[in-house]
């Protein structure tokens, strides 16, 4: 008889702490914020692709690449650039398909001048496409972090008092977190949040 009383408290018992285990997942609640992510532009870029495709027929002058290249130059350099700052990629420009010679000529620059004076060169056989660094610091970044979780706790509150609970201690946090620096083209202007989604305990 004691073993079977013995039994019995011991299977109440798993099946009372099995409750509190469920009970205690099911108070929980997990909500998300954001916030809008202001960089600073610190760089432009300029890819200046040298194609002997194109030369070759509009510009009869320049027989090899070396002569299109040292005529590009030559204007770059009299319109008050400094050539040394171009890298160039000969490999990026085989990826590109072309059945002739050419390479890609790249320009950075922190003024916005710079770019405008560089894509006013016209030749045949030279095109350009750009691109646009933005930074963050490290501050801001975590100031943007800090308004993310602000967010997520309104609305974790407001969430509760729609539903008659009250929010308790964090449980667990995610982050997208966003890198310090990004090169982005004309065509992606668009809004970059910090993301989170954070678990409450409900009281």
């Amino acid at each position: 008889m004691k073993r079977i009383l013995f039994f019995t408290l011991a299977a109440l018992l798993t099946l009372s702490v099995k409750a509190q285990s469920v009970d205690k997942k099911q108070k929980t609640i997990t909500v998300s914020g954001s916030s809008v992510i202001k960089r600073e532009l610190v760089t432009y870029k300029a890819k200046v692709t040298l194609n002997m495709d194109q030369a070759y027929y509009s510009n009869p002058e320049c027989k090899t690449l070396d002569e299109l290249k040292d005529m590009y130059l030559e204007k770059v350099r009299k319109n008050g650039l400094d050539t040394s700052k171009f890298k160039e990629n000969k490999l990026e420009f085989m990826t590109y398909g072309y059945q002739k010679d050419g390479t890609v000529l790249s320009y950075e620059s922190a003024t916005k001048e710079d770019i405008e004076t560089l894509s006013a060169i016209k030749m045949a056989g030279v095109t350009y496409a750009y691109s646009f660094k933005f930074e963050m610091t490290e501050a801001q970044r975590k100031t943007f972090l800090e308004s993310a979780l602000k967010e997520a706790e309104e609305n974790a509150k407001r969430v509760c008092e729609a539903s008659g609970q009250t929010i308790g201690e964090i449980i667990s946090i995610s982050e997208t977190s966003p890198m310090l620096s990004i090169w982005k083209n004309y065509h992606q202007d668009y809004p970059e949040y910090t993301s989170v989604n954070v678990a409450y305990e409900l009281k």
